[in-house]
């Protein structure tokens, strides 16, 4: 791989001083920016503990994939087993051997967090929740939540049942991802299902502050937690709290480190999309050289209050061979902090190249060749 040095104006902090100085009551933390997918704070992120209801993101995720792909459908109606109807705990109250339809057997699952919706959703799906279990537990290695492990659907207590801060973080991040067309089901404050009206256990969903999902979740173990996300203008937030004493404290710190996380970092654009980055040589072409342009906007998730320092660097292997469509990705934009943060982004092809003429080719390989003896020499 062969590096060019670009220059770049001044924009990106330290992010380690505004997260070192930061302190919570939460025995484990992980806070993420959405469009950058990256880490803001952490706090004890990969250790593995007991999510509680907060794994019922998992057995969300499995539902809203089938529907996606169609081999479900929200009025489809699934059987409440006596499984289902016998699990303690938080309940939409379902009726034993009756049948309800998806779309209320996730608003029983997400809204009130009823374990009875989960079995019953578990069991419509794959015929038993011990084999709904093992399809999350492969379902979570594919999205890349390699420390989770999952024993069943609700995140009843099981000594096999467990999550990190970090890999719940970047479930919730999946899920806003993939499902933007369910994700409305996590803002819902109330559902009614029979004579019972319950609220959303999420208490902030009320509280003006941004934010519109995602699940809470407690046991003895290990106290109290949440997976929230809040929107404020174009600026998305995630933030995993867990240990912590009581729900009302728990509101109040997620509170506080919402505030937190919009106020001391911000999202830059560097680059909109469409913008000449570099340029990159190209061998056997009918042009030696091609502008390298940005796949997308370009952003960067910068601390507000100390900015300065981004550098960065394009890598790509030289040279590339024709031909090359248009918009192909043929390099990667590395921008880097002092910090040692880095973001690393694709660039892609402005133009077609086409092949050359069998002369210009030829030239063009043996001056590769060249070249590369040439730099082996330093």
């Amino acid at each position: 791989m062969k590096a060019i040095f670009i220059g770049l104006i001044a924009l990106l902090s330290a992010f380690s001083t505004q997260a070192d100085e930061l302190e919570t009551s939460a025995k484990y933390a992980y806070i993420l920016d959405f469009k950058t997918n990256k880490t803001l704070f952490e706090k004890n992120a990969d250790q593995l503990i007991a999510p509680a209801s907060m794994s019922k993101l998992m057995t969300a995720y499995m539902v809203f994939e089938q529907l996606k792909l169609g081999k479900i459908k929200l009025d489809d109606e699934f059987f409440v087993s006596q499984t289902a109807f016998d699990r303690r705990g938080s309940s939409m109250f379902a009726q034993l051997k009756s049948k309800i339809s998806v779309h209320n057997l996730l608003q029983g699952l997400i809204v009130v967090s009823g374990n009875d919706a989960a079995i019953a959703l578990a069991e419509g799906l794959a015929g038993s929740e011990a084999a709904f279990a093992q399809q999350m537990q492969t379902k979570a290695q594919q999205l890349g939540l390699t420390e989770s492990t999952f024993v069943n659907s609700t995140g009843w207590p099981d000594a096999k049942q467990l999550m990190t801060m970090r890999d719940l973080g970047q479930l919730a991040w999946v899920l806003i991802r993939d499902f933007p067309e369910y994700y409305h089901y996590f803002a819902q404050q109330r559902f009614k299902w029979g004579k019972v009206d319950q609220p959303n256990r999420n208490i902030l969903l009320d509280d003006g502050i941004g934010v519109d999902g995602l699940k809470t979740g407690r046991t003895d173990e290990s106290g109290h937690g949440i997976v929230a996300s809040a929107l404020r203008g174009e600026r998305r937030v995630i933030i995993v709290l867990n240990g912590l004493t009581s729900a009302s404290k728990r509101a109040a710190e997620t509170r506080r480190l919402l505030e937190w996380a919009f106020e001391a970092f911000k999202n830059y654009k560097i680059y909109p999309k469409g913008a000449i980055v570099g340029q990159a040589q190209i061998a056997g072409g009918d042009v030696q050289q091609v502008n390298i342009v940005a796949a997308d906007d370009i952003i960067a998730i910068l601390n507000a209050d100390n900015v300065g320092g981004l550098t960065g660097h394009i890598t790509y292997n030289k040279p590339l061979i024709a031909p090359i469509a248009q918009y192909q990705e043929v390099a990667q934009l590395h921008l880097n902090s002092p910090s040692g943060i880095e973001h690393i982004v694709p660039l892609v092809a402005e133009k077609h190249v086409a092949k050359g003429g069998r002369v210009d080719q030829s030239i063009d390989i043996l001056w590769s060749w060249v070249d590369k003896k040439l730099n082996s020499l330093f």
